[in-house]
């Protein structure tokens, strides 16, 4: 689908989901670093959280929006969220 201005709407929507998964890493990171905590180990985001946010910040204006869509969307953002969340973390090690 385009939109008026003749850019694919899809990838208007998955470029937002990127972004709004990297910004949903950093708003974790900025939370623990407020907290004095070291970012490391696993994501802590879950699926369900990337659901809301794919809802309430992606596709907010796209009411017409169908389930496949909206999971592609959210699996978008999850895996963005992750990826940005892996390159910014400290890796565990067990030993030192």
């Amino acid at each position: 689908m385009l939109r008026p201005d003749g850019r694919d709407f899809v990838t208007v929507l998955e470029n937002r989901a990127h972004a709004e998964g990297e910004a949903w890493a950093d708003r974790y990171i900025e939370e623990l670093t407020r907290e004095g905590r070291t970012i490391r180990g696993g994501w802590p985001g879950t699926k369900s959280e990337a659901r809301r946010i794919t809802v309430t910040r992606v596709c907010q204006s796209q009411p017409s929006m169908d389930r496949d869509e909206l999971q592609g969307l959210s699996t978008t953002l999850y895996l963005s969220a992750k990826r940005h969340w892996l390159a910014r973390t400290t890796p565990n090690r067990e030993n030192g």
